[in-house]
């Protein structure tokens, strides 16, 4: 049985504890946090071993734990993330790891194996209708147009409850979620990408287009601090696949103009 270390004793470090809880091939043997109170009454609800608010102590004690869950606040991820990669372990962390790219990208000079050691969290990939549409075009060789519609509103992010710093970041902190949707759905690398950011009666708008090598073209919408709903397309040639919301799909036939 593999033995999990989860730092942070929030909502998400709950969440992942009732996952953990139902699966027998895993435990949660320690728990780690700066509030002791909080680290010891899901121990206690959760049955767990060891409970940790010091950093020496944890690393005085690493063999009692395989693997790692990063599940803090996400202006603390990147600091904890830093600490937890001394400890030589697999990691699983909430996104974002970092707020912006450039620190994000500066994670490469303390780990060269950081692909293989650090698993981020994105949790629309394991949605029903992401791995639903997967599967049905995971035999299609025709070309495919996936377009994003982003918003990202602070009045979303009060800030008794968000840090400034997330706040100012929401464009790489919060829109990765639909960022990754090309990811997902796009297929070779990226070969090009040409963006356009506009800025009409105090509103932002961005736009991006994304050239694939596999001929896949990825087309990403943003609202900045406006009100709108997150929307995934998926084009063929013929048929159109829908988010609307991301945890529904919805057809429609170009040529049958059925759904």
């Amino acid at each position: 049985m593999k033995k999990v270390l989860i730092i942070g004793a929030g909502a998400i470090a709950e969440e992942y504890l009732r996952v953990i809880k139902a699966n027998k091939s895993i435990e949660v043997s320690c728990i780690f946090s700066r509030t002791f109170s909080k680290a010891f009454s899901l121990s206690k609800k959760f049955k767990i071993k060891y409970t940790f608010v010091n950093k020496k102590d944890l690393t005085k004690n690493r063999s009692l734990f395989d693997a790692i869950i990063i599940a803090v606040n996400i202006e603390s991820n990147l600091n904890i993330l830093k600490f937890c990669l001394k400890l030589k372990k697999k990691i699983l962390i909430e996104k974002p790891i970092a707020l912006n790219f450039t620190k994000n990208k500066s994670l490469k000079k303390l780990n060269k194996n950081i692909r293989k050691n650090i698993f981020v969290g994105m949790n629309r990939r394991f949605f029903d209708s992401t791995i639903f549409l997967n599967k049905k075009l995971i035999n299609s060789k025709q070309k495919r147009i996936v377009e994003v519609y982003d918003c990202q509103n602070e009045r979303f992010f009060p800030k008794n409850k968000f840090h400034t710093s997330v706040r100012k970041n929401l464009m790489y902190a919060n829109s990765i979620h639909l960022i990754d949707y090309f990811n997902i759905f796009c297929r070779g690398e990226i070969s090009k990408v040409d963006i356009l950011k506009k800025t009409y009666d105090n509103k932002s708008f961005l736009t991006a287009l994304l050239k694939f090598t596999s001929g896949d073209i990825g087309h990403y919408f943003c609202d900045l601090n406006y009100l709108s709903q997150w929307k995934v397309r998926v084009g063929l040639n013929n048929e159109i696949w829908s988010f609307l919301p991301l945890e529904t799909i919805s057809y429609y036939d170009l040529k049958t103009k059925r759904k």
